[in-house]
């Protein structure tokens, strides 16, 4: 996984936000311009100290060993987000790579990406 375990963000500043979402007592937010998804605890850990927000999933490669290889998925220009609970999923809709990609709700892990061209 390209990202790693997450960690504060350089500043508690959201640049360009395109996507909100609110999981249990976090809050997701997407950001177009830096190419990554960051985490706070609680709304109020977001509105407080710059530490309140760290990096969810940032930009670049990801990629997974699977049992039929390795799974990659480009991270670039994250747009929406989405989120699936029950299976411990958050999609990040990746504008530049036109690509969804699943990562783990609690830890932030790459699991797989969704792409495939309709015409």
């Amino acid at each position: 996984d390209a990202v790693g375990p997450t960690g504060p963000a350089a500043s508690a500043h959201v640049s360009h936000p395109t996507g909100l979402l609110v999981v249990g007592d976090r809050l997701y937010a997407s950001e177009f311009r830096r190419d990554r998804v960051l985490v706070a605890a609680t709304a109020r850990a977001a509105r407080g100290a710059s530490n309140g927000w760290t990096v969810f999933a940032d930009r670049g490669t990801h990629c997974r060993e699977t049992k039929r290889g390795v799974s990659c998925g480009r991270l670039d220009g994250a747009w929406g987000l989405a989120a699936h609970p029950q299976r411990g999923l958050l999609f990040v809709s990746s504008f530049g790579s036109d690509e969804i990609l699943a990562f783990s709700l609690d830890k932030g892990k790459f699991r797989y990406a969704l792409t495939g061209d309709l015409d």
